[in-house]
């Protein structure tokens, strides 16, 4: 099986702890893992968070104004190209990332569905298209008028939709999963000697 370009998955020998190893130093390392899985699954549960928002709160429902004419459509699918798609990808890897309680279980959920991260590309050269959509779209009074709904929604939490829309540019760019494998996993297992 190949996984994330690795032949039959990675692997992660951890030395084992010798008598010379204070019981203080293994509870660094254990309260660091603790740390660590504590951040990664925190954050991909607000990004599955927000993912859902954009969905839920915006996507379909400008869908269905588009459907009926209200809005156009061909603009509306613009603004949010795959969306949907990153949203069940994310809901996948989250459900898989939380049952790890290991750094080399969070390395290998990383490497099994790195493959799938090649989505973001097609969100992201799709991106300014999606900005002028907007822009075109705030002539229409009933795109408008959404938005400003929407905006005072409570789960909105007074961010506007392409506050949202950054996100998975954002994501794609580095900002939650590039810090988290080049920089924690390397750094987390650098400490084990």
């Amino acid at each position: 099986m190949r996984v994330g370009g690795i032949e039959g998955g990675l692997s992660i020998v951890l030395k084992p702890v010798g008598c010379c190893c204070s019981v203080s130093a293994m509870s660094r390392n254990d309260e660091k893992l603790k740390k660590l899985l504590d951040e990664v699954t925190s954050s991909e549960a607000k990004y599955v968070a927000c993912l859902e928002l954009i969905v839920e709160k915006y996507a379909i429902p400008l869908k269905q104004l588009g459907r009926k004419g209200d809005v156009e459509l061909l603009l509306i699918n613009r603004i949010f190209s795959n969306i949907e798609d990153l949203y069940n990808f994310h809901k996948l890897f989250f459900s898989t990332l939380k049952e790890q309680i290991t750094a080399a279980g969070i390395a290998n959920t990383f490497l099994k569905y790195a493959d799938f991260l090649k989505m973001y590309t097609l969100f992201v050269n799709n991106y300014d298209r999606c900005c002028d959509a907007v822009d075109r779209l705030r002539k229409n009074d009933k795109f408008q008028s959404f938005l400003a709904h929407a905006r005072k929604d409570k789960s909105s939490q007074g961010n506007n939709l392409m506050s949202f829309l950054i996100m998975p540019v954002q994501v794609w760019r580095g900002i939650a999963f590039y810090r988290f494998v080049s920089l924690s996993i390397s750094d987390f297992f650098r400490s084990f000697g």
